[in-house]
């Protein structure tokens, strides 16, 4: 488990009933724990002689942001792209993109993507429970540890903010990046 502490001067939507503490006590530092999921392997069909990746996908923490939809992903680099990845249909017993939590993946492609540029992510909607606030994905290069940071901080919902299950991101500068309460 990982814990997170926010300053809730810097973040006023943490406040009151998200926190269920008096409106006035704002000095004071929230700590929660993030679930996360053991590493699973996508497609070792290129073992030890495939190009690998490590997926970090970052749920909302909040009551209701996991979703029992089945995820896919598509990474994007200069050289190519992952193709069309599930992420849900799995053989594995654990639910994943549960609220809080952060879900691991080891890809093996290949050959090099290159520098990463965007992430196209969706949900197919299904499940009792499919709404799905995505935080955020951060993608490292196994042989260089390079990282590359996508953002989201959204709904992938039919029924909540745009309406939308996918979502194209692009690669957010990871040369200056610093996690605050803000990009979690």
């Amino acid at each position: 488990m990982i814990q997170k502490e926010f300053d809730v001067d810097a973040n006023p939507g943490l406040t009151k009933s998200c926190l269920e503490c008096p409106a006035k006590q704002r000095h004071f530092l929230f700590t929660f724990i993030l679930q996360v999921v053991a590493n699973v392997l996508l497609g070792d069909s290129h073992g030890s002689k495939g190009y690998q990746y490590n997926i970090s996908i970052q749920t909302g923490m909040w009551k209701g942001f996991g979703t029992t939809a089945r995820v896919g992903i598509i990474i994007v680099g200069k050289d190519g792209s992952s193709g069309v990845l599930m992420l849900s249909d799995l053989p594995i017993s654990r639910r994943l993109f549960s609220r809080a939590s952060v879900n691991n993946f080891t890809l093996s492609v290949p050959q090099c993507l290159g520098n990463l540029t965007g992430v196209h992510v969706w949900h197919d909607n299904s499940g009792a429970h499919p709404a799905w606030y995505l935080q955020h994905i951060v993608i490292t290069d196994l042989q260089t540890e390079d990282k590359w940071y996508f953002f989201a901080n959204q709904w992938l919902a039919l029924d909540k903010g745009a309406g939308v299950t996918q979502l194209s991101i692009k690669v957010r500068n990871n040369t200056m990046w610093v996690m605050t309460g803000q990009s979690l």
